[in-house]
C-alpha cells in the first residue's frame, strides 16, 4: 500500500518506512528514512550554485502505520510531473480561495443592501399604516435619495400637506361652531335691526304720503277749470301721473294744472283760462303749481271787483308778467311751461304761450295749431311776455293741454318716451269732438302716458248767449 502526501515538494514512502519515489534526486528510492532522521543533501540550483539542505522526518498521526513524511523547507526543484501537480492544485487552491472569498464579500453586499431595502421599506409600510389611521404627523426618515426616498418623501409632503389642511378645517369647523351658538342672537338681532328699518321707512312713507294729500288737497281748490256760461262750457282732464294711498284714501298728486273763471271788463263778459306745467316731478311739481295756482286765483278776485275797461291783451300780460316775477324770484329752482287765453263773447281770443304745446282749434272736422308766441316759461322771460290775437268760428272748440298728451310709451319701445304725430292728435281731438276723457283714453290705445296728462276743451257758442 502507497500513500502519497504531496506538500512543497512530493515525497512517496511506503508503510516500512522505505522510500518510493521522490523528486529529490539526491534520496535514491528505498532508502531507509525514520521519524527523527535527517538527511543532508546537496542539490545543485538552476543558477549553478550548490546548496546544502537538511531534511528532518516526522510521523503523521493520519499516515498509516510506521509511515513517514517529511517536511521540505525553502526546497526549490527544476520542474517535473510531482511538480506540476503540485502547482496546479496549489493554483486551484488560490483560485477556490478567491472565489470563496469573492462569494462571501458578494453574499455580505447582498445582506447588506437587502437589509437597506427591507427596511425602508419596513419603514414606508409603518408610516402608510400610521397615515391610513389618521396620524398626519409621523414622518418617514430615509436618508437614501432612492425610489423609495422619493416615495418617503412625496408621502411626507403629502401627509404635511393634508395635515395642515385638517388644521384649517378643524379650525373652521371650530369657527362655524362658535357662530352656530350665536347665529340664534345674530339672526333676532339682525331680524330686529330690519324691523326697525322697517318701521323707519313705513313712517318715513306714511309722513311723505301725508304731505302728497295735503298738498292735493290744497291743490284742488287753486285748480277749478270746468265752468258754463253763456258764450262757453269749458271741460277738464287731469290724470296726474303719480298716485299715492294714504290710509284708506288713494290720491294723486303732480305739477300740471287748469284753471278757468269768467271775468268782466266793462259791462261785457270774457273767460280767461290757463294750462301750466310746473317743473319737476310728484312733490317738486306739485309746489310749482300750488305756487301757481294761489297766485292766479290771488289775482283773478282782485278783477273780479275792478270790472275796469282795460284791454284784454294787456289784461293777459299783466298776469302772465306777474307770474313770471313769482317764479323767477326762486332763482332757477322753479319753472312751469304754460298757456293761456282771455276769450270774449265776440270769439276773438287773446293768447299766449312758453314752451308749452301749441294750442289746437277744432272746427267742425278741421282742426289746427294756433301760431306759437315767443316766450320762455314763467321763470325765465324778466320782461313783458307776447300775447296774440286770433278768431274762432261759432262753434268752435279751443283746446289746450301740457306735454302729457303726446309723450307715450309705445308698444315697440315701452321703455323710452316718444312723441306722437301731430296728425295722429288732430285725429285724436277729432274723433273725441274735443272732449278730453275720450281723448285720454283713446290715446291710451296707442301708448302709455309718459307724464302727467291735462287737457283742458273751451267750447265756444254764440248764439247760446244771445
Amino acid at each position: 500500500m502507497q500513500l502519497e502526501i504531496i506538500l512543497r515538494k512530493p515525497v512517496f514512502i511506503s508503510h516500512d518506512g522505505l522510500l518510493l519515489a521522490s523528486s529529490l534526486g539526491a534520496i535514491p528510492p528505498g532508502s531507509a528514512l525514520r521519524s527523527g532522521q535527517t538527511r543532508k543533501i546537496i542539490l545543485r540550483q538552476k543558477n549553478g550554485k550548490r546548496k546544502v539542505w537538511t531534511l528532518a522526518f516526522v510521523s503523521i498521526p493520519f499516515a498509516p502505520k510506521d509511515s513517514l513524511v517529511s517536511e521540505v523547507i525553502d526546497l526549490h526543484i527544476g520542474s517535473d510531473l510531482s511538480a506540476k501537480r503540485f502547482w496546479l492544485f496549489t493554483f486551484f487552491l488560490l483560485i477556490s480561495s478567491i472565489i470563496f472569498i469573492a462569494l462571501i464579500s458578494v453574499l455580505a453586499l447582498a445582506t447588506k443592501i437587502s437589509y437597506g431595502i427591507t427596511g425602508a421599506a419596513e419603514q414606508v409600510m409603518k408610516g402608510i399604516r400610521k397615515f391610513q389611521r389618521g396620524d398626519l404627523s409621523h414622518r418617514i426618515h430615509i436618508p437614501e435619495k432612492d425610489e423609495l426616498g422619493k416615495i418617503a418623501g412625496q408621502r411626507n409632503e403629502m401627509a404635511g400637506s393634508l395635515d395642515t389642511t385638517y388644521l384649517s378645517l378643524k379650525k373652521a369647523e371650530s369657527e362655524i361652531r362658535k357662530y352656530e351658538l350665536t347665529l340664534e342672537d345674530k339672526v333676532e338681532q339682525r331680524t330686529q335691526e330690519l324691523r326697525e328699518s322697517l318701521e323707519r321707512i313705513q313712517n318715513m312713507k306714511m309722513q311723505q304720503d301725508a304731505d302728497y294729500y295735503l298738498t292735493a288737497l290744497l291743490l284742488e281748490p287753486l285748480s277749478k277749470a270746468a265752468l258754463k256760461g253763456d258764450y262757453w262750457q269749458v271741460e277738464s282732464f287731469l290724470k296726474p301721473y303719480k298716485s299715492f294711498n294714504f290710509g284708506k284714501r288713494q290720491k294723486s298728486i303732480g305739477g300740471d294744472i287748469s284753471i278757468t273763471s269768467e271775468i268782466r271788463i266793462g259791462a261785457k263778459p270774457f273767460l280767461l283760462f290757463l294750462n301750466a306745467d310746473a317743473m319737476g316731478k310728484s312733490m317738486q311739481g306739485a309746489g310749482g303749481a300750488l305756487v301757481l295756482g294761489a297766485a292766479l286765483q290771488s289775482r283773478l278776485a282782485v278783477l273780479r271787483e275792478e270790472h275796469k275797461e282795460i284791454d284784454p291783451e294787456n289784461i293777459l300780460q299783466e298776469i302772465l308778467s306777474e307770474l313770471d316775477k313769482i317764479f323767477m324770484s326762486f332763482e332757477g329752482y322753479m319753472y312751469a311751461t304754460f298757456c293761456a287765453g282771455i276769450l270774449s263773447s265776440n270769439g276773438d281770443p287773446v293768447y299766449s304761450d312758453g314752451e308749452h304745446p301749441p294750442m289746437t282749434v277744432l272746427s267742425g272736422n278741421s282742426s289746427t295749431f294756433l301760431p306759437s308766441c315767443r316766450n320762455y316759461r314763467l321763470g325765465g322771460n324778466g320782461k313783458p311776455l307776447e300775447v296774440k290775437r286770433a278768431q274762432i268760428a261759432d262753434g268752435a272748440i279751443l283746446i289746450g293741454g301740457s306735454d302729457g298728451r303726446s309723450d307715450v310709451f309705445l308698444p315697440d319701445q315701452p321703455d323710452i318716451a316718444q312723441s306722437i304725430p301731430d296728425d295722429l292728435l288732430h285725429s285724436l281731438f277729432r274723433e273725441a269732438k274735443g272732449n278730453p276723457a275720450t281723448v285720454y283714453s283713446l290715446l291710451c290705445q296707442h301708448g302709455r302716458p309718459a307724464d302727467d296728462f291735462t287737457l283742458l276743451a273751451v267750447h265756444y257758442s254764440k248764439e247760446n248767449g244771445t
